[in-house]
């Protein structure tokens, strides 16, 4: 994959802390753009991490918008990535034409995979425009609590939620998301 515009000194900083045997011994995993097993109350479960996000400014882990980076694997159940699916409370009014900033190939990606869950971040304003006013304004039913299901032609669905933490002044001002599956 192609490094776009980014700061690779503060990825590598970020690489290295995630990485860490203090990290390991907290119990701290980082998927960069990887698969895991986890067995959790005997249930085994395939989780695929990811911190990329389509390039803006000089963050670390960005790629350039016409880029394809998912290489999700098919058996995955839970996909954790930064950056939100575009259309998936992705909203950031005025931003773009069309306020929706996710990213079109994760949406591709993650439509063809199906996992259970998919858990992302990023995008605050949604969930503060949601938590402000009360509204279903960035997505369907179960938007306000930060959660969206995707109905699928075969009868199943997807449970996304946006699990950001941060405000847009990256202070802490969101309540943790638990989910019981």
């Amino acid at each position: 994959m192609r490094q776009y515009a980014i700061n690779l000194r503060e990825q590598r900083r970020l690489q290295a802390r995630w990485r860490s045997d203090e990290a390991r011994l907290a119990g701290i995993i980082m998927l960069q753009n990887e698969s895991i097993e986890v067995v959790v109350r005997g249930r085994r479960l395939n989780v695929y991490g990811s911190p990329l996000s389509p390039f803006y400014c000089d963050w670390a882990f960005s790629y350039a918008p016409d880029e394809d980076p998912w290489r999700i694997r098919e058996d995955v159940d839970i996909v954790i990535t930064h950056s939100p699916p575009k259309g998936t409370m992705d909203l950031v009014p005025g931003l773009v034409h069309d306020g929706h900033v996710g990213c079109p190939h994760l949406r591709d990606r993650i439509s063809q995979v199906k996992p259970m869950l998919h858990v992302f971040g990023h995008i605050r304003e949604c969930l503060l425009l949601l938590l402000r006013e009360k509204k279903l304004t960035c997505t369907d039913e179960g938007a306000e609590q930060g959660l969206q299901r995707t109905s699928l032609d075969d009868g199943g669905e997807i449970l996304s939620v946006n699990a950001a933490l941060l405000n847009e002044r990256y202070e802490v001002a969101y309540d943790a998301t638990v989910v019981d599956l």
